[in-house]
């Protein structure tokens, strides 16, 4: 029973080390997708401009 208990818990310890990767894997994914939605809004903010510029210039 002791055996089973250890070989449970080595391959536990090996998913949760798998599952921090993954973890910070996905939190670097995050971080780069939340750049690129600021830089998305940034372009947004300026082409609301420049389209509320286009009617006083026709």
């Amino acid at each position: 029973m002791n055996r089973e208990a250890g070989e449970l818990n080595r391959g536990c310890t090996k998913v949760n080390r798998e599952a921090g990767e993954l973890n910070r894997e996905c939190d670097k994914v995050n971080r780069e997708a939340g750049e690129l939605n600021r830089g998305g809004a940034k372009l947004n903010r300026e082409a609301s401009k420049l389209n509320q510029e286009l009617p006083n210039q026709i």
